[in-house]
């Protein structure tokens, strides 16, 4: 585990995040729209520095 040092304190902050569309429609039932979601979230995040751990595209939510 890494952990970040600042002037004050060392710690590690790690945040769970479940992306799910309202009524948890069931909207990437097809593996092209899977990969185009998790390179979309991918591509965000990379945009803002956030270091993706693990990354899970389910039919109706995804886990990051």
């Amino acid at each position: 585990m890494e952990y970040k040092h600042s002037g004050s304190s060392v710690g590690a902050n790690r945040k769970y995040v479940q992306i799910t569309p309202k009524y948890r429609y069931r909207m990437m039932r097809s593996e092209k729209l899977k990969v185009f979601c998790r390179v979309a979230i991918e591509e965000a995040c990379k945009k803002h520095g956030i270091r993706i751990e693990i990354i899970k595209v389910m039919e109706e939510h995804v886990h990051l």
